[in-house]
């Protein structure tokens, strides 16, 4: 059998495999041992920071935590955070318009088409005065 199976699996959506584990109803495992490790080392560098400011740093961390751990409001199965990079990622890439009656594609088409005529036009002046340069020589 053929050892490498990327093009069997490339079609193949892979389901849930494991379940949570559910300590009350929204609040599972992981984010009960995510929510004891965000308020130690909150606490840490609350110490550093000093004073009554540590404990305000450390619900502000707590907080952060939460809401990053949530579910995303889009996708039910990715946590906040993931939807948060998601539309980062997103919102940094390049776009391709679709369409010809867009009004973006329809500037973007003049613009380039402009560039192409002035293009043309460099290049022919170049060849005309290599071609009076050769009939010199």
């Amino acid at each position: 059998m053929n050892e490498n199976n990327d093009e069997i699996r490339a079609g193949i959506v892979p389901k849930q495999t494991k379940s949570e584990i559910k300590l009350m109803k929204g609040f599972d495992a992981q984010r009960f041992f995510g929510l004891l490790f965000t308020m130690m080392i909150g606490y840490l560098f609350g110490i550093i920071i000093g004073g009554w400011w540590k404990y305000l740093f450390v619900l502000f961390a707590v907080g952060v935590f939460f809401i990053a751990t949530t579910k995303s409001p889009t996708d039910p199965h990715k946590k906040f955070y993931q939807g948060l990079l998601d539309f980062l990622r997103f919102s940094a890439a390049q776009k391709t318009l679709y369409g010809t009656r867009n009004d973006n594609y329809i500037a973007y088409s003049t613009a380039k088409a402009i560039a192409k005529k002035e293009k043309e036009e460099k290049d022919e002046k170049r060849k005309a005065k290599k071609a009076k340069k050769a009939k010199e020589n």
